[in-house]
C-alpha cells in the first residue's frame, strides 16, 4: 500500500474526534496494514477545551491520539517496533518522548504543530519524518 491510501481513512478517523481545536488521528501500520490506531479524546466526557481569555485551550486530561493508540497496542499485546505511524499532526513534545521508546521506523504527518522540537527530538532517535503532500 502507498502512503496515500492511508490518507483518506485518517481523515475520516480524526473527524470522530469529539475535539474544537485540533481532530487527530493516527495509526500504526506494519506489513501494510493497520496494527493500532487512536484519535484525541477527553477520558472524564467533559469538553476537550475550554475558554480561558477568550482563547479555546485543550483541557490537560485530553489523551493524545498517539498515546490512545500506544495504550490500545499494549493492551492487545501488539508490537510496534519498527512500524510507521501515520498522524493528522505532528506530535507534540511529549508525545514524541514517548514514541521515540517505541523503535518506529517512520513518521508520516499531515499537518504540523506549531512546536518542531517534537520531530527533531524523533530526528533524533534515527525516526525517519516525512510530511505527507496531499494530492489535489
Amino acid at each position: 500500500m502507498k502512503t496515500s491510501d492511508f490518507v483518506k481513512p485518517l481523515k475520516k478517523l480524526a473527524k470522530t474526534s469529539h475535539a474544537r481545536l485540533s481532530k487527530v488521528a493516527c495509526f500504526f501500520i506494519k506489513n501494510g496494514a493497520i496494527i493500532s490506531s487512536g484519535v484525541n479524546y477527553n477520558p472524564t466526557g467533559e469538553p476537550m477545551e475550554t475558554e480561558i481569555d477568550g482563547k479555546l485551550v485543550t483541557q490537560p486530561e485530553v489523551i493524545h491520539a498517539e498515546i490512545a493508540a500506544i495504550t490500545a497496542a499494549r493492551e492487545n499485546k501488539v508490537d510496534l517496533t519498527n512500524s510507521t505511524l501515520f498522524l493528522t499532526m505532528s506530535p507534540c513534545l511529549s508525545c514524541a518522548r514517548v514514541i521515540a521508546k517505541l523503535h518506529i521506523c517512520e513518521l508520516n504527518y499531515l499537518y504540523e504543530w506549531w512546536d518542531a522540537a517534537a520531530l527533531d527530538l524523533l530526528r533524533e532517535n534515527h525516526i525517519e519524518i516525512k510530511q505527507i503532500k496531499e494530492e489535489k
